[in-house]
């Protein structure tokens, strides 16, 4: 994050109304731009970024088509580095967006600190603290109100507040409420700019999003992220664990990149990445163990169609391998129930929703193929029964059919006609 950090240069203007709107942003967040030599001021000896590589580190493409390279740079007295670009033309300079970074410390529970923090004077406008306020509201129901900002030095800026409910405030809401005020008032100071500046681009970097927050709530999040993007021309990156916040990413098709540590420590991009490949990389698991214990479970109407689904599996898995590899992951239930009992159970949309998962395979008679139900039939427009017996039939009375009573393994099994 401090890589993209790095790419942009602070917002510079002659415009009174936008210096306040920045001078805003910089007092009431925890970080404005952080370059990405701030990651090295504990260091005691040198870190190179990129051992054994020389000139040219990596490119940034912006979002205009504009590119640059950046290259190391390392301080004469320190152990300290920094990235610089590398301008192709003179006059050349970093591209310039407010970038709100927000780190792990906004975590640190205040209770745990000293009571040793400054009063921050600058807030943002009352109108955008009111939607702070009503935002809260709609997403945890604890109705705050007179926002501050305080500053515990070196470690968090977090916003004070109070409420009307009998020992709840600013001070003794969960790690993952406090966090949520946090994002929103990054969200809104973001918002901010963009009205001062007609929709200029900024850009928000969170660290572990999801931190403390109900599945629930990161969901809400996660919308509410999206709409600040696409309304507010914010450019929203952040890192998160969380499968469920991942899944629900991937199905709302958003720019997912994930990351992986090798075995030689170098990191690489995950090709396409879906939500099993990442279940299974975060588990430490193979695909084999991710589906070992879960069964698709088949219902039919009596033995005879299940004895007809083993047969057609059967030609299915020498025809196809990749189907063979997945059969035995299908489970055909032991039970004999009627057409019509089937199609009600499979119809009904609350079982089916929360606990059934499952597929329907009726008789061929029933004709019935249903999908959005998970309910087909068996091929052929009768019962597997009368299936067999025409098929017998045919057996018996055509003499195309003489050679099948001629098979070897027919005559082994003791049928002749």
């Amino acid at each position: 994050m401090h890589i993209i950090s790095n790419s942009f240069q602070g917002v510079t203007s002659d415009s009174e109304e936008l210096r306040e709107c920045l001078s805003i942003i910089t007092r009431i967040n925890q970080s404005i731009n952080p370059k990405i030599n701030n990651l090295t001021k504990g260091d005691n000896r040198y870190n190179d970024p990129a051992p054994g590589q020389q000139g040219e580190l990596y490119r940034v493409q912006y979002n205009n088509g504009y590119a640059l390279g950046f290259r190391r740079h390392n301080a004469r007295s320190t152990s300290r580095y920094s990235l610089k670009p590398k301008y192709a033309t003179p006059g050349e300079s970093l591209p310039e967006a407010p970038v709100i970074y927000l780190g792990l410390t906004r975590l640190i529970p205040i209770g745990e600190l000293i009571d040793v923090y400054a009063n921050i004077r600058k807030i943002l406008p009352e109108d955008y603290q009111n939607e702070i306020i009503q935002k809260y509201k709609e997403l945890t129901g604890i109705p705050i109100k007179n926002i501050s900002t305080h500053e515990i030095t070196g470690l968090k800026r977090r916003g004070e507040f109070e409420t009307d409910l009998e020992g709840i405030d600013s001070n003794t809401i969960s790690a993952g409420e406090d966090n949520l005020f946090v994002i929103l008032n990054a969200l809104y100071s973001a918002k901010y700019y963009s009205s001062v500046t007609e929709k200029k681009p900024s850009v928000l970097l969170i660290d572990e999003m999801d931190a403390g927050l109900h599945p629930s709530l990161q969901f809400k999040l996660l919308n509410l992220l999206r709409e600040f993007s696409r309304n507010f021309n914010i450019q929203i990156i952040f890192t998160t664990h969380s499968l469920y916040l991942i899944d629900k990413a991937l199905k709302a098709k958003d720019n997912i990149t994930y990351l992986m540590k090798s075995a030689n420590h170098s990191v690489s991009i995950m090709p396409n990445p879906d939500i099993f490949k990442i279940e299974m990389h975060l588990n430490s698991e193979t695909r084999q163990n991710l589906y070992k214990d879960k069964k698709l479970p088949i219902f039919s109407e009596d033995n005879e169609a299940r004895v007809m689904i083993n047969l057609i599996f059967d030609i299915l898995s020498e025809k196809d391998q990749q189907f063979a590899s997945i059969r035995h992951y299908f489970h055909l239930v032991q039970m004999n129930s009627g057409c019509e009992n089937l199609k009600t159970l499979f119809k009904d949309e609350v079982l089916t929703a929360n606990t059934l998962k499952a597929i329907c395979i009726l008789d061929g008679d029933s004709r019935t193929h249903e999908l959005k139900h998970n309910i087909i039939s068996l091929p052929g427009q009768v019962s597997p029964e009368k299936l067999i017996f025409q098929h017998l039939s045919e057996l018996l009375s055509k003499e195309i059919y003489n050679e099948f009573w001629c098979n070897e393994y027919i005559q082994q099994e003791g049928y002749s006609f």
